[in-house]
């Protein structure tokens, strides 16, 4: 894209040698001038000598100290020795009249132009720190616009936005200091593989890159080769760095403003992550993911709102066949229609939106428990996530509000699935010890796509263990599977720990889980998640019937 017309404050601070040239003829002749305006009005001893301020002042604005000195210095000998105190009489001022006029003058010229300088340095320092992405020093979007019309449409440029999805898990693992110099490598790679591109730093975690199509053919390749193996090293650092890279490319059929075009590349990188590509090119297709990021910034005001509503999902206890517990769901009216979770969950995840989201739902599900559990003992579980967990206000937050409802039993418990776990088990294993303290139950979701938590059960302060519909599904037609799950179950209970079978939709996966002494079970074939008053008569009538 062709460069716009740069600003009056850009044009000051560019030191272009047009707009010096321009001054430096103004004061060459200012110089003469004043000394004929002051001369044929009579002479030194009327005010028009005053004028001789205005090239003083203009050359230590936009010359400095020196500039304003050396034209105050030039001045006063104008208006000294060659200057008659009244031009009729032809009187010759006295030395000391016109030497302290000069130095008046120097003084003037001398505090303008130093006033000046600081004040341009002062701004220039200002100027290029809003044009810098914080601590990585960057450039960022308003250095680009500031240069660039991005309202004008092109049709010969490739806007690219890359996004590292792993932000946080690297500042957890090696800290935010080395995070920023990874982001400074990649950048200096890139601009080593084609320097003449622009690349823009927007957040944290993503970079906007736009070049000509011509560049691109070029140098795609090579970028797309940089990140093939995942893994960058900082020094002596080696780490995973996971990207996904989305292109929109400007033509005559599909022209776009740039900012159109980063938003474009932008939908692209979020499906490239979604699908796990390494890159996706922006078709109109993948309009729905546009949608995503449309509702993701409606999510925010969603609480507020009140869009967001809880439906329950009930557990059967396999011995006394009734209700003995809920899982809590949370769901979303947009705009008339109901938001499947898989849609807004997982991005929210990836935001501080989570813990909004997470604290409602604690809130709104300790409101709800009295009306529910009409006086039993059920448990209601409340999801956890990775991010939730991680924050220790929330934790405190969360366990100060549940413990309310805990005091007689284990009214209210957390739910977290098996790969949150093994992110970093023992930190893990300290922060559920303190949630288990306060006499919060706590259950493993998911249980069983990830084999490698079974051997830690002995070490987690848990109480419940779900196996996940994957592995529940079919398990009447595959004896592999009911071996598994009979093994599961049976260690589990040498440790003591009661087991929950989800996605539980037939009466013969049902009979089945119970002779394997299965403790709960969770799925379809008893019913779906129903909201808070639907639930409520539903598990009147179930119990009555058992």
């Amino acid at each position: 894209m062709k460069p716009k017309h740069t600003s009056w404050i850009g044009r000051l601070l560019s030191d272009r040698p047009k707009f010096h040239l321009s001054t430096l003829v103004f004061i060459i002749i200012s110089l003469p001038l004043t000394y004929l305006l002051v001369y044929t009005t009579g002479g030194i001893k009327y005010v028009y000598s005053h004028t001789m301020y205005l090239p003083i002042i203009v050359a230590a604005v936009v010359f400095g100290l020196k500039g304003g000195l050396i034209v105050a210095i030039v001045g006063g000998i104008l208006l000294g020795p060659f200057m008659p105190i009244e031009v009729t009489s032809g009187e010759i001022q006295p030395l000391a009249n016109w030497l302290y006029r000069l130095f008046a003058f120097s003084i003037v010229g001398s505090f303008v132009g130093y006033v000046s300088g600081y004040l341009r340095n002062q701004i220039k320092i200002a100027h290029q720190l809003s044009n810098l992405f914080p601590e990585t020093n960057l450039p960022n979007y308003k250095s680009y616009t500031e240069r660039y019309d991005e309202h004008k449409r092109s049709e010969s440029d490739v806007a690219i936005t890359m996004n590292i999805n792993n932000y946080e898990d690297i500042v957890a693992l090696l800290g935010r200091e080395i995070y920023i110099e990874v982001v400074k490598d990649i950048y200096a790679h890139i601009k080593s593989i084609c320097p003449n591109i622009e690349i823009i730093q927007i957040d944290y975690r993503k970079l906007w890159i736009i070049m000509h199509q011509d560049m691109y053919k070029e140098n795609f390749k090579p970028l797309l080769k940089y990140f093939e193996t995942d893994v960058h090293y900082h020094q002596s650092v080696t780490m995973f760095v996971d990207v996904s890279l989305g292109v929109c490319i400007c033509d005559s059929i599909c022209s776009y403003t740039i900012i159109e075009a980063f938003r474009a590349s932008e939908i692209a990188a979020m499906y490239a992550k979604n699908k796990q590509l390494r890159y996706v090119v922006y078709q109109e297709e993948f309009s729905h993911e546009s949608l995503n990021l449309e509702r993701l910034g409606a999510l925010p005001n969603a609480v507020l709102r009140d869009e967001l509503f809880m439906e329950y999902h009930p557990i059967i206890d396999n011995i006394t066949g009734k209700v003995n517990g809920l899982e809590a769901l949370v769901r979303w009216r947009y705009k008339g229609e109901i938001v499947p979770p898989l849609d807004f969950i997982p991005v929210a995840e990836e935001t501080k939106l989570i813990d909004l989201i997470t604290e409602w739902i604690v809130n709104k599900v300790s409101s709800d428990y009295e009306e529910i559990a009409q006086g039993s003992a059920m448990t209601i579980y409340i999801n956890i996530s990775q991010r939730n967990l991680y924050n220790p206000r929330l934790i405190e937050r969360i366990i100060e509000t549940i413990k309310v409802y805990n005091k007689t039993h284990k009214a209210i418990g957390i739910e977290m699935t098996e790969s949150t776990l093994m992110l970093n088990i023992q930190l893990t294993k300290a922060l559920l010890q303190t949630i288990k303290e306060n006499n919060i139950p706590i259950s493993i979701d998911d249980f069983g796509t990830g084999y490698s938590t079974l051997f830690a059960l002995n070490e987690l302060p848990i109480d419940h263990i779900k196996l996940d519909r994957e592995v529940i599904t079919g398990i009447e037609k595959t004896v592999h599977t009911q071996k598994l799950v009979k093994m599961i179950i049976a260690y589990a209970h040498d440790l003591n720990l009661k087991v929950i079978a989800e996605g539980v939709e037939t009466i013969e996966v049902y009979e089945l889980l119970k002779t394997y002494k299965c403790d709960g079970f969770q799925g379809y074939y008893f019913t779906k998640a129903l909201p808070k008053l639907e639930i409520i008569e539903w598990i009147k009538t179930y119990n009555l019937n058992r």
